[in-house]
């Protein structure tokens, strides 16, 4: 039997695609359920932090490898009783990850390789003009992941990986003081930010509670962030409305363990999340225009990743939304779409790194 499955809902990747029984891919699979703490066998859920990520089987050894705060480790697996035995085995540190995916695989023959954390994958913050040419720079080279400008244009917020532990923080930048500081600490990860359209708070993801929950901080760092929604799902957010009234976050879709749909959280009231675009496909990166009526997102509906505009009209209880007219802005895909705040302009990237604009609003 060949099995193959990704399950983002745990934070958590896992892959194996040499033969294994079925028997032990079921066992695998329960590993990974959202209540996976109840069912981890007991040589994983004696580890001291019980934080291990990126799993991967190796049936030709019979072991589980996995990595646990930038280490890399081994543990011997008996497929007949499907228990863990023997303590885990530190094969390398400092192994490149990105979010829940390690820099390292195994061949069939039980070949190991990995590459070290490092500095690769450093990016330069960098402003451009219209016609593409450098305008300047923000801060130095890191491993920097999601950013976005504050709305007055005076601050930007971006998540950066750190080598030594392979966790993400968020840190706050002023343009003006040419000055960056640290914005979320503790030993949990912290990324996707996202500003309130008055710039006072900052939506954030973090795997405090195991998977990513949603969170908000007060721009000026003078309180603790604050939970704003748990669930058994990983979820990060994404865009917050004019009005404020909701919170874009995009969410592993749990009829399809590996697919990933946008929901929207009400911010006020007592309203539960709803489902904005939830199909078969990816949709990721959903962004609400400044007007509040339109949702720009990627979708790989066409066997690729493409941007689309839908129409976001809730309801009078704000607790559902219909979704009308439908566009698609990009011609041999695109990615990370976001809106001039005029709301008549649609920025994307393409595969190559242009950036491209598109969209008139009806």
């Amino acid at each position: 039997m060949s099995f193959q499955r990704s399950f983002p809902t745990a934070a958590t990747s896992f892959t194996c695609a040499f033969p294994v029984s079925r028997k032990t891919a079921e066992f695998i699979s329960a590993l990974w359920t959202p209540n996976r703490r109840s069912r981890i066998p007991s040589g994983f859920s004696q580890r001291p932090t019980n934080r291990f990520t990126c799993l991967l089987w190796v049936p030709r050894l019979d072991i589980f490898l996995f990595m646990l705060d930038a280490a890399w480790f081994a543990q011997p697996f008996d497929t007949g009783r499907l228990e863990l035995f023997g303590d885990p085995i530190k094969i390398a540190e400092q192994v490149g990850s990105y979010r829940s995916f390690g820099f390292f695989s195994a061949s069939a023959d039980g070949v190991l390789a990995y590459r070290t954390s490092g500095s690769s994958g450093a990016l330069q913050l960098t402003w451009f003009d219209r016609e593409g040419k450098v305008a300047g720079t923000v801060g130095d080279r890191d491993l920097y992941g999601v950013l976005a400008v504050s709305p007055d244009g005076k601050n930007a917020i971006v998540s950066r990986r750190d080598t030594q532990t392979g966790k993400c923080a968020i840190w706050l930048y002023d343009f003006a003081r040419g000055t960056s500081s640290r914005f979320t600490f503790g030993s949990a990860s912290a990324g996707s930010p996202t500003w309130s359209l008055d710039g006072s708070r900052i939506f954030f993801a973090s795997d405090a509670n195991g998977q990513y929950d949603l969170y908000q901080k007060p721009a000026n760092g003078t309180k603790d962030e604050d939970l704003v929604f748990k669930s058994n799902a990983s979820k990060f957010p994404t865009s917050v409305s004019r009005d404020g009234h909701f919170l874009m976050y995009l969410s592993v879709d749990p009829k399809a363990s590996s697919k990933y749909g946008l929901w929207v959280l009400p911010l006020q009231g007592n309203s539960k999340p709803f489902p904005f675009v939830q199909t078969e496909f990816h949709e990721t990166h959903g962004h609400f225009s400044p007007d509040g009526h339109f949702v720009a997102y990627r979708s790989d509906e066409s066997g690729h990743f493409e941007i689309y505009v839908r129409t976001f009209s809730p309801d009078s209880n704000g607790d559902q939304a219909t979704t009308g007219g439908k566009w698609q802005i990009s011609n041999g895909a695109g990615t990370r779409p976001s809106w001039n705040p005029n709301g008549k302009e649609l920025y994307y990237v393409t595969p190559d790194g242009k950036v491209m604009a598109g969209f008139q609003s009806p």
